[in-house]
């Protein structure tokens, strides 16, 4: 009885902690954090801006500068469109300190076809945190709302 007990308790710990194992391994070490207008007319420029925070206790190598992911939604979430967006801003690495953030990119999605009509639209980034890693995890950003409007007419 006090066998079994035992390897029941050991099986336990050995299931815990690749339960923990695997949570931390889904969650990248940085975040990505989007800013962008709430509300803008058809037409318009729409800056976004994206800033990333190393959320470990552990200095993190990035590549800077690279093309995302895309993902418009409309109000009730369903899914529009998912295209790659290169973005303009420093090419090259950086290390960013536990704690700390650098700015990666700011863009314009005024091209992106999902957003050229009237209605409210949720928009987030994604990317690989290692481009060279095929297993490397998937940082995604905040999802901001955009509200587009029809241009206000001249008087």
């Amino acid at each position: 009885m006090k066998l079994q007990s035992s390897r029941i308790l050991i099986t336990l710990l050995i299931l815990s902690s690749l339960c923990r194992s695997s949570s931390a391994a889904d969650h990248p070490p940085i975040t990505l954090m989007i800013s962008g207008p709430q509300t803008i007319a058809v037409g318009d420029q729409i800056p976004i801006r994206a800033v990333f925070k190393n959320v470990s206790n552990h200095r993190i190598g990035v590549w800077l500068g690279e093309t995302y992911t895309v993902v418009a939604r409309d109000e009730n979430r369903r899914e529009l469109s998912r295209k790659p967006w290169p973005v303009d801003g420093s090419s090259g690495s950086t290390e960013i300190e536990p704690g700390s953030t650098a700015e990666d990119f700011r863009t314009d999605l005024k091209g992106l076809p999902a957003l050229s009509r009237p209605g409210r639209y949720v928009v987030q980034f994604t990317r690989p945190l290692d481009y060279g890693d095929p297993k490397s995890p998937i940082v995604e950003s905040n999802e901001i709302t955009i509200d587009v409007t029809l241009p206000k007419k001249e008087p």
